[in-house]
């Protein structure tokens, strides 16, 4: 019959959308490139322990430095939407906040500098992914390098860096925070002596 034609309509739910959820990293209160760098990378460590999606603001300047592969956004404040602050624990000097393993499923920013390695944890391949330079910084390294060729094939490059200048205002010693003496440069060097026969060290 024409009754028997015409079946039943069973409705079928859509299958659900996959609701991403974001986190990023406050960088707005004027902190020197160093800083922004670790914290940058720290997000990407937790951002993958949590399972959310790293978003930063397209005018950072690491931007600029680097060929950053998180999502960018022009307005990061929009993107968030309604979002919870994650403030790094006591904010004290390169201690792991291990609150941050199991963040809330709710779009996040982090307040802090995240200076510890252990941030960086199960995350390397994505950190050293975003942290390739742009041509216009990494050729003029490459040439340098070329205008100084390693003497041989065994021979290891070890860079030194040495932040002195504002670590030496009493503003900064009353934090804690210390200066290295060449004493410390020269054991470090000699360290690497007996790891290394031959040594070239790049000081910058």
């Amino acid at each position: 019959t024409l009754e028997s034609f015409f079946l039943p309509v069973v409705p079928v739910a859509p299958p659900p959308t996959l609701q991403r959820t974001y986190i990023t990293a406050d960088d707005s209160d004027g902190r020197r490139f160093g800083n922004m760098l670790f914290c940058y990378a720290s997000m990407l460590g937790i951002a993958a322990r949590n399972n959310m999606t790293p978003v930063m603001p397209s005018s950072s300047r690491l931007v600029s430095v680097f060929n950053i592969q998180t999502a960018l956004s022009p307005d990061v404040t929009n993107t968030l939407g309604m979002h919870k602050v994650h403030e790094e624990l006591g904010r004290r000097a390169c201690a792991y906040d291990f609150s941050t393993q199991n963040l809330p499923k709710a779009n996040t920013k982090l307040l802090g500098y995240y200076q510890s390695w252990k941030y960086l944890e199960g995350a390397e391949g994505e950190v050293r992914l975003n942290l390739k330079f742009r041509d216009g910084y990494l050729n003029p390294a490459l040439d340098f390098l070329r205008r100084h060729p390693l003497p041989s094939t065994d021979y290891v490059r070890v860079g030194i860096h040495v932040r002195r200048g504002d670590m030496l205002q009493p503003y900064y010693q009353r934090y804690g925070y210390t200066v290295p003496d060449a004493d410390y440069f020269k054991r470090a060097m000699q360290y690497f002596g007996t790891k290394f026969e031959h040594i070239q060290f790049v000081v910058c």
